[in-house]
Order: structure tokens, then sequence, then C-alpha cells
């Protein structure tokens, strides 16, 4: 499985949720997704069972995302990958 950010168009960016902040959460979180021949996420579901609140966030994102589509001989295939999500913090 390959990780997909760099291969975006459009990547998704999630917001930092209230609830998480509130917490002091912070952490990765590796969305799977599949694309579809022409580039358009079809599935997307967090890998690694991250925090809850950054979780949903970064399902949200990555279902906003848009690749360049994948071609074998020239012809566009549906792909797996990830997408990482790093979440950090800033302030107090």
């Amino acid at each position: 499985m390959q990780i997909l950010n760099g291969r975006a168009l459009t990547l998704g960016r999630p917001e930092y949720p209230q609830d998480a902040a509130i917490r002091r959460l912070e952490g990765t979180v590796i969305v799977q997704v599949e694309i579809d021949e022409a580039g358009n996420v079809i599935t997307a579901s967090d890998m690694c069972q991250g925090p809850p609140y950054l979780s949903e966030a970064a399902v949200r994102a990555a279902w906003k995302s848009r690749f360049s589509p994948t071609k074998i001989s020239g012809v566009p295939i549906k792909v797996k990958g990830v997408i990482q999500y790093n979440f950090v913090r800033s302030g107090p």
C-alpha cells in the first residue's frame, strides 16, 4: 500500500476538532482510501483506530481529496493507498 499524499491534486485538510483540543489530543491517523479511475475517493476508513475525534476529522478530510488517475498501459485503474494526517496542537 502506498502513501498517496504526494499524488493528490487536492488533499483534504482536516479541521482540528474542538473536543480534541480540549483533551489535548495529538497523533497520526492513517486513512485507507480507494481511488476510482477518475481520481475520486470512493472509500475511506481509519486503518489504525486513532483517537476518535482525530480519526473522524481525518476520514472526513480524506473524502474531500482528489488524485491524479493511476494508469497501467495508458488505461486508468482503481487503486488503494493511504493518506497520513498528523495532528499537532498549536498554542498552550
